[in-house]
């Protein structure tokens, strides 16, 4: 493995992340417990036990294979760190067009309402159960506009 300066490096205590190549939806993740100069150790969650892995350069990163080396297995790179912290980048107060605090009941009803729209017809007896489902999953989605 190199020494070069410029080669990034897995840190302790950071998360990374890398997407799943057969689904976008997939994400894989984990976070550095410890390392030494050839593996690190994750920090086990409520799915996944603490990993010991080795780590291997590629393309000028440090890489690791957590499910294993496979077709097609996440490979998650030092040079992917997670630097998120707590604004997901989703809309704002103001983007949603009140201020913060305001109540936002109905500008989330009417985007549910948007959004069924497109998927359902109102007159589906269906509608008003999948409505409220969508207003309350928008709701824990944006939790800072209500």
């Amino acid at each position: 493995m190199k020494t070069d300066s410029t080669l990034a490096t897995f840190q302790v205590g950071r998360t990374y992340t890398t997407r799943s190549v057969g689904d976008h939806e997939c994400i894989f993740s984990l976070t550095v417990e410890s390392r030494t100069k050839c593996f690190i150790t994750t920090v086990a969650t409520k799915h996944q036990p603490s990993k010991r892995l080795g780590v291997h350069e590629w393309d000028g990163a440090e890489a690791v294979a957590p499910e294993g080396r496979y077709s097609m297995c996440p490979i998650i790179r030092a040079d992917r760190a997670d630097d998120r912290v707590e604004d997901d980048g989703g809309p704002t107060a103001e983007d949603l067009g009140h201020a913060p605090g305001e109540e936002a009941d109905d500008k989330v009803s009417e985007v549910a309402k948007d959004i069924l729209a497109v998927f359902m017809h109102p007159d589906d007896q269906r509608y008003q159960e999948v409505l409220e489902a969508t207003k309350v999953r928008i709701s824990s989605l944006l939790p800072h506009a209500i």
